[in-house]
């Protein structure tokens, strides 16, 4: 009677039974990666911006900016130049959507939506580096800003890369933002 039962089992039910609790597990590893992001490395540094925070490499440094309209910094670090532009005009990205060779894609960080671009600058842009990958994200809302004379508050990270296997680092730093609440 057991040699019954085996047999009539269908191998395809059993390879699902056997993979279920594994792609359960994946699945729910995937979500909470993409709820939290990533750490950074313990010698990364934060950098808090108030209303938002992220990390950054240890080589980095801060580099005197002036925002017109908007709250602005810059960081430079010896393959990497990083800036935020956290205010209701940060540059949307859409237009770098069709240079010849750009890779764009939406994710989401702590959350929030947001658009990623990368492409190949070229040499006279003025940019110490010509590999340039950035992030968007738009609506974080008003900011205390409860008259709302103003649009809502957006937030842009670009950085200029020596190389594209740099991008990953710069991706890891992305994905080290949070905002606050």
């Amino acid at each position: 009677m057991t040699a019954r039962l085996i047999r009539d089992v269908n191998p395809y039910t059993m390879h699902i039974r056997y993979l279920r609790i594994p792609l359960a597990a994946a699945f729910f590893l995937s979500l909470l990666y993409s709820i939290h992001g990533s750490e950074p490395p313990a010698e990364w540094k934060k950098v808090d911006a108030k209303r938002f925070s992220f990390f950054i490499p240890p080589d980095m440094k801060l580099v005197p900016t002036r925002g017109f309209d908007s709250y602005v910094e810059s960081y430079r670090g010896t393959n990497i130049d990083l800036s935020f532009d956290y205010g209701p005009y940060s540059d949307s990205l859409n237009p770098y959507k069709n240079f010849p060779g750009s890779v764009t894609k939406t994710l989401k960080i702590d959350g929030k939506e947001a658009l990623q671009v990368s492409f190949t600058n070229s040499s006279t842009s003025g940019y110490r580096f010509d590999q340039v990958i950035a992030i968007h994200f738009r609506d974080l809302g008003d900011g205390g800003n409860t008259l709302k004379l103003w649009a809502t508050n957006t937030l842009t990270l670009w950085a200029t890369c020596r190389t594209k296997e740099h991008y990953s680092a710069v991706e890891q730093i992305f994905s080290t933002l949070r905002f606050n609440k």
